[in-house]
């Protein structure tokens, strides 16, 4: 009896750790990190750290308890067809990702915002892969100068973060460059 106490006391004390600090995670302020050829810089709050293993993205960070992932693409645009647009780069990421989950559905509609110096397009989608559930967010950044390249950024948030980690993921789509 008192191993199920002490179990569920520690279960509950993690829990409220985790809380705490989900609460506290936008208030720490963002520090700059780059691509490991210096191409893409982006500021992530203190205490994320990068993949060092090999994975698919040009530069990809988890947050203190990885609840919360950060994988960016880079793409020249002289590199592309011209058929491939931040619209249809967009299009090719959700199919893809959609083809490898169950349940996936719109969260957040489409939205585009445009600047002098980029466009950034996103969405926000749920989806399920074996007992998971996530959310995942897609942003494409069209930057006009002065690489002219599209960034593909996908955030996964598990759901019970999204509502105390939205202003972070946005901070850190904010704050994508490419030098």
């Amino acid at each position: 009896m008192k191993k199920l106490f002490l179990t569920i006391a520690l279960f509950s004390l993690t829990l409220s750790y985790q809380t705490i600090i989900a609460e506290v995670i936008g208030k720490i302020p963002l520090g700059t990190n780059k691509s490991a050829d210096n191409v893409i810089e982006v500021s992530f709050p203190d205490g994320w750290f990068s993949n060092k293993k090999k994975n698919p993205f040009d530069l990809q960070y988890f947050s203190q308890f990885e609840q919360i992932t950060t994988g960016i693409f880079l793409y020249k645009k002289i590199d592309l067809s011209s058929k491939y647009t931040a619209k249809k780069l967009l299009e090719v990421h959700v199919n893809d990702l959609k083809s490898k989950r169950e349940k996936f559905k719109i969260l957040e509609a489409e939205k585009i915002i445009e600047t002098d110096e980029k466009k950034l397009i996103t969405v926000v989608y749920s989806g399920e892969k074996g007992v998971s559930r996530n959310y995942y967010k897609f942003s494409v950044v069209e930057t006009k100068k002065p690489a002219d390249a599209y960034l593909v950024i996908l955030q996964t948030i598990i759901p019970s973060q999204w509502g105390k980690s939205k202003e972070v993921v946005e901070n850190i789509v904010g704050s994508v460059q490419i030098k």
